[in-house]
């Protein structure tokens, strides 16, 4: 029994010193009004290639969008497959 306990205390401390349960930045939320404002985008018409990015963010940082959903419609042919989110934007 105490060597359960033991081998168990011991996972319990590997698993808190892990890197995947530090939190080294915090996520932003945003309204869908404000994803809407800080988003842009660059094309490449040399490589066909088209860069989508948050002003704001950095490369690997969480972002919560909080709002109100109008609807979602989920439309799949033979060609493509086509999820549409529609929100309630609020300025």
């Amino acid at each position: 029994m105490k060597k359960a306990i033991f081998i168990i205390a011991i996972f319990l401390i590997l698993l808190l010193n892990s890197g995947c349960l530090k939190e080294d930045t915090e996520a932003m939320t945003m309204t869908m009004g404000e994803f809407m404002y800080d988003y842009n985008q660059t094309e490449y018409n040399d490589t066909k290639t088209i860069t989508s990015y948050l002003d704001s963010l950095d490369e690997g940082n969480t972002l919560i969008i909080k709002d109100t959903l109008d609807s979602v419609n989920f439309h799949e042919d033979e060609n493509e497959s086509i999820t549409l989110i529609s929100f309630i934007v609020k300025n």
